[in-house]
């Protein structure tokens, strides 16, 4: 049988494509039967979308679209299996699925419907999550949840909770949940329906409810409150008036999410940011993560000095740089510039001459200008891995940052003591949870 080939998008429109199960169509060793059609988003008739952990394995099994052949991973086949079987809504006969309705071996086309995607999972009827096939402990789970919303007796559900606290946070840390995709999926959901193996529960308010009840159950002692809790805080007040989604809060939360490509842990937030600010990138394979590194922090205000330094910070773990010398060399210079304040904390990072350089500058109390065009001539490796116009716009903010840092620390001596600890307290403040939203 021919492989399938994509009929390619029109990318100056916001089109995208849906696909339906072939009507009569059974499961057999040819694989499922699906047909494939091209809208726009502004003629889209009811859909859902699929929201899942794409796996690491080789596609195998046919999926036959229009007499030809498309191979599926091991957790997508049996999320179709389950779709096929399933008739949430008989109005809704139309689903949109990232790995079927995306050519994923065209870059452009990629990086033109993840610019889609935060409108293709918030216009969708509801989104589905495949949770996979589960486990003795999430059938349990499912089961207590169902159990705790048909309990009035509020101490009859505390009940519950305790009884069954191991099984459902077995549940809340499934593979699922830590993904970098489905951050924005899940979030972004008009409603939620969740499968696991053979049992479905719905994502509502008595969900969210169970989730804050149980934070604590859910608090890694290596990363912090779980994801699951931040993704169940996050929707719960999604909706509310002038709640804003602020990059530097969402890298802080999600950013140690897994995905294929680190780009990914940019991308796949960008459905939740403010689409009414103007914002100088978008989704594009083609750029490195520094390109990409040097883009986003472009776009953050420069009179934030906070945010600006500690936004580029936490950007730079989630693309997980440095990795090359040239990369190096720049999160050196940035560590120096914007990070300033705790100077003393990055010693082991700096070249000694340049350290040494540095602390003469502080010593002679030169002016933020001069220091800074005598430590830039030091880092002059770095440049060719950016685009000049983006490079030359970021260091003439780096200029502004460093003005700041040393206009703050001109009272300040030298010290091994950090003089001040702005983007921890920062940090704290991020992550107090704000339940008392809803």
């Amino acid at each position: 049988m021919p492989r399938f080939t994509y009929t390619p998008l029109d990318k100056r429109t916001r089109q995208i494509r849906l696909i339906c199960f072939d009507v009569g169509a059974e499961v057999g060793q040819d694989g499922i039967c699906l047909s494939i059609e091209t809208y726009d988003l502004s003629t889209l008739p009811k859909y859902y979308a699929l929201s899942y952990v794409w796996g690491i394995d080789a596609p195998r099994h046919p999926l036959i679209i229009s007499g030809k052949v498309l191979m599926a991973r091991d957790n997508l086949w049996l999320a179709l299996l389950q779709l096929r079987i399933r008739q949430f809504d008989h109005n809704v006969l139309h689903f949109w699925i990232d790995a079927i309705c995306i050519n994923q071996d065209d870059i452009s086309e990629r990086g033109h419907q993840v610019n889609l995607m935060g409108d293709i999972y918030s216009n969708a009827h509801f989104v589905v999550s495949w949770l996979g096939s589960g486990t003795i402990d999430t059938r349990i789970a499912i089961k207590a949840i169902s159990m705790y919303n048909t309990t009035p007796d509020e101490s009859a559900k505390s009940g519950i909770l305790a009884q069954k606290d191991h099984q459902i946070v077995s549940l809340l840390k499934l593979p699922y949940f830590e993904r970098m995709w489905i951050v924005q999926e899940f979030i972004l959901a008009k409603e939620v329906i969740m499968i696991c193996g053979p049992d479905s529960f719905w994502w509502d308010s008595e969900m969210s409810t169970i989730v804050k009840k149980m934070s604590m159950e859910l608090f890694d002692q290596g990363d912090g409150l779980s994801g699951t809790v931040w993704l169940a805080n996050e929707r719960a007040n999604w909706k509310q008036p002038k709640y804003d989604m602020d990059l530097d809060r969402l890298l802080v939360y999600f950013r140690k999410h897994k995905c294929l490509d680190l780009r990914d842990r940019v991308y796949a937030l960008m459905g939740l940011l403010d689409s009414t600010q103007s914002r100088s990138w978008t989704a594009d394979y083609t750029v490195s993560r520094e390109q990409l590194w040097c883009r986003v922090i472009n776009s953050i205000p420069e009179d934030s000095r906070v945010l600006f330094s500690y936004t580029a910070l936490k950007l730079w773990e989630a693309l997980e740089l440095p990795l090359e010398d040239g990369s190096l060399e720049l999160f050196r210079f940035v560590f120096w510039v914007i990070h300033f304040d705790e100077l003393w904390n990055a010693q082991n990072q700096m070249p000694k001459n340049i350290k040494r350089h540095h602390e003469e500058n502080l010593e002679n109390r030169l002016d933020a200008t001069t220091m800074f065009d005598r430590i830039i001539p030091h880092f002059d490796r770095f440049p060719p891995l950016l685009e000049p116009a983006i490079w030359q716009t970021f260091t003439k903010k780096l200029r502004k940052i460093m003005v700041s840092e040393v206009e703050q620390n001109a009272q300040s001596t030298l010290s091994p003591v950090p003089p001040r600890h702005v983007n921890r307290r920062y940090e704290n403040d991020l992550l107090r949870p704000q339940w008392d939203q809803e």
